[in-house]
């Protein structure tokens, strides 16, 4: 009986973290399709530089990295400005210090992805050039004293390491920008999130005020209807449980079926039949992952 009720409070809690997994990055779809929205990447931009007056939406690229499975490398939003400066921002309600280390990694994959669609390459005598990168977090948890710069080199590195990378991390905006409407918008969702009443008229509540306040109001009269749904996902934890569910199962649909198509191409390469080149492009088309 001990042993079985050990078992039960593990399984118990291993539901637990995949919920709070599922409340952090629900929640954070609305930062995700808003700002992946070429209009609103500039009002973005514009908050971070305020100074550039000549910024369009056709100067703007989105580069978010995109994930075909659901653990697949993948970041909030990056946008290439006029390819000489590219941005990567997370948003993070949880605090943690390896938020360097994902943009590190954000950084790499969205340059190798970049210079995929050159004709460059690094073995080339001449100098290959990337856009400058700028890197942001924006927090909108409770924790405080939270650094306005923070540095790889400063948290895990060695003094004297050749490597470096440093992060901006916003919690707060003075200025009546898109940022601080999100932060907003961020902090009303926490707290109503804390209160007893029910879950649906919580979210109308949540979107009600903000209209009314000019939080974002362009965006939620736009995607009301889905992010009211994102706010229902939110409060609701069975729902979560069973978004959490089905994602596993649709990641196991795709891990299946490009493992069966690699099977084939594999053995099409062995006979001659194609060229591993063509190989690994008709995988990726078909579903998207690259060959094995």
């Amino acid at each position: 009986m001990g042993k079985s009720n050990k078992k039960s409070r593990r399984k118990g809690s291993a539901f637990a973290r995949k919920a709070r997994k599922m409340r952090r990055n629900i929640k954070d779809t609305v930062f995700t399709k808003m700002f992946n929205e070429p209009k609103y990447s500039l009002d973005l931009y514009k908050a971070l530089h305020p100074e550039d007056s000549t910024i369009t939406v056709d100067d703007i690229k989105t580069t978010t990295l995109q994930s075909v499975l659901t653990n697949g490398q993948y970041n909030d939003l990056s946008v290439l400005v006029r390819n000489k400066l590219i941005i990567l921002v997370e948003a993070q309600s949880t605090w943690s210090i390896n938020i360097l280390w994902r943009h590190f990694f954000y950084l790499a994959e969205t340059y190798k992805n970049l210079l995929a669609g050159r004709e460059e390459h690094l073995y080339s005598p001449g100098k290959v050039y990337f856009p400058t990168p700028e890197m942001y977090v924006i927090y909108t948890g409770g924790a405080t004293n939270i650094p306005e710069i923070i540095s790889l080199k400063e948290e895990f590195l060695a003094p004297n390491s050749s490597l470096n990378l440093s992060v901006k991390v916003i919690t707060s905006s003075e200025k009546y920008d898109i940022i601080s409407e999100y932060i907003r918008f961020a902090h009303k969702v926490d707290y109503y999130r804390s209160l007893p009443g029910d879950k649906h008229a919580k979210a109308i509540k949540i979107i009600d005020e903000c209209i009314e306040e000019g939080t974002l109001v362009e965006f939620l009269k736009e995607h009301r209807a889905e992010v009211l749904e994102i706010m229902d996902y939110l409060f609701d934890p069975d729902k979560i449980y069973k978004a959490y569910d089905n994602s596993l199962i649709e990641q196991g649909r795709q891990e299946g079926r490009a493992e069966g198509m690699n099977t084939i191409l594999e053995a099409l390469i062995a006979k001659g039949a194609i060229t591993k080149e063509l190989a690994e492009q008709t995988l990726a088309e078909e579903t998207g992952v690259s060959q094995k």
